[in-house]
């Protein structure tokens, strides 16, 4: 005995789901597209980061890093090497509610000190 379904599949229906299924593919393509996206910046960024780390002593200003890195850009040294380390979590801001504060300082936290004292073992 077959029973049937209380409602009809039409042309619609079926037009709707082929378009559902083609939106569901682009999203889950551009996702993965992201997060190849995302691995390649942060192999990118851990040199840098590292670097950071193994000059960042105390506290130090923008201009004492970029000095000690030898970097010329500051909008270099704030993206490649100080973002990614405050969000990673192994450089900390001595004003964080005033980011672009004139005596603005950095200095590593607990995190940033284990990370150092691995790479010297």
């Amino acid at each position: 005995m077959t029973t049937r379904p209380p409602y009809t599949i039409t042309s619609t229906i079926l037009a709707r789901a082929e378009e559902i299924g083609e939106a569901i593919g682009r999203a889950e393509a551009a996702a993965m597209g992201q997060d190849l996206r995302l691995r390649r910046i942060n192999r990118v960024r851990t040199p840098q980061v590292e670097r950071l780390l193994s000059v960042l002593q105390g506290t130090m200003s923008r201009r004492q890093i970029q000095q000690a890195l030898r970097l010329r850009d500051r909008k270099s040294l704030r993206e490649r090497y100080l973002l990614p380390a405050l969000q990673d979590g192994y450089v900390e801001m001595t004003r964080p509610d005033a980011p672009s504060a004139k005596n603005q300082r950095y200095r590593l936290t607990e995190l940033g000190r284990r990370a150092c004292l691995r790479s010297v073992t």
